[in-house]
């Protein structure tokens, strides 16, 4: 992570179809819980586009759902 200016901890985010939350933040350093909402925990590349979950986006997903 090279700026997590706009990252807010108990966030809910996509990466590459894995859902991660972030449990808290220090610097650039985040410490996440990864595979959430029954997603599969994969390696992802440096610079992966990550996608925010907003509480209205979270409400429209069913628990499971893959994004697929």
């Amino acid at each position: 992570m090279n700026d997590s200016t706009n990252i807010s901890v108990n966030t809910y985010f996509d990466l590459e179809g894995e859902e991660i939350f972030v449990v808290s933040k220090s610097g650039n350093i985040l410490m996440v819980e990864r595979g959430k909402d029954s997603t599969t925990i994969t390696s992802h590349l440096a610079g992966a586009e990550i996608k925010s979950i907003t509480t209205a986006d979270n409400q429209l997903i069913e628990d499971g759902d893959d994004f697929g």
